[in-house]
C-alpha cells in the first residue's frame, strides 16, 4: 500500500478590520514633546495588503496626505508619509494585535494636536467597485511642554 499525503492553505480575504475606538498612537522616540519632530504609527489590520492609505490630519482638512503601490512618501504642510510596515502575521483577534502600521512624521509637534482627532481610510481593493473604505480614528496622545528654546 503507498501512502500519499497533501496539504492545503485556507487565506481569509476581506475588507480591513474596523476599529470602533479611537486609536491612541504610540511613536519611536516614545514620548512626544512640543516643537520637536515626531513619527507616529498609526496600526491597521488587512488581507490582502492595502492598496491604498489615505491619512487626513485634522488640521489640515480637506487636505490629505496618500499611500499606494506605488507612493510611499507624499507631503502636506508639517505632516508627510514614510509607507506601511508590515507589522505581523499574528491574527486580528489577538489581544490588540494589528498587521501593518502607516508611517506619518510630523516635522514639529504642536500642543493641540493632542487634542486633535485625526482620520485614516484604509482601502484593500475587497468589497464593492473599488473595495471597501473603512475609516479609522486616532489621536495622539500626551504631548509635553517643550519649554524654552
Amino acid at each position: 500500500m503507498e501512502m500519499t499525503s497533501n496539504s492545503s492553505e485556507v487565506k481569509i480575504i476581506g475588507p480591513p478590520v474596523p476599529v470602533n475606538e479611537i486609536i491612541e498612537i504610540t511613536g519611536s522616540e516614545g514620548e512626544f514633546v512640543e516643537g520637536k519632530p515626531a513619527t507616529i504609527y498609526i496600526p491597521f489590520h488587512t488581507n490582502p495588503p492595502a492598496e491604498k492609505v489615505w491619512l487626513f490630519p485634522s488640521d489640515i482638512a480637506p487636505n490629505y496626505l496618500e499611500i499606494n503601490k506605488t507612493t510611499t512618501n507624499s507631503t502636506f504642510g508639517r505632516y508627510s508619509t514614510a509607507g506601511i510596515i508590515y507589522e505581523s502575521e499574528k491574527p486580528v483577534r489577538s489581544n490588540g494585535e494589528r498587521s501593518y502600521l502607516a508611517v506619518l512624521r510630523i516635522s514639529e509637534l504642536e500642543k493641540d494636536d493632542s487634542d486633535r482627532q485625526h482620520f485614516m481610510i484604509v482601502n484593500n481593493g475587497v468589497g464593492g467597485n473599488d473595495g471597501t473604505n473603512v475609516t479609522y480614528r486616532f489621536r495622539i496622545p500626551n504631548i509635553e511642554d517643550g519649554g524654552l528654546s
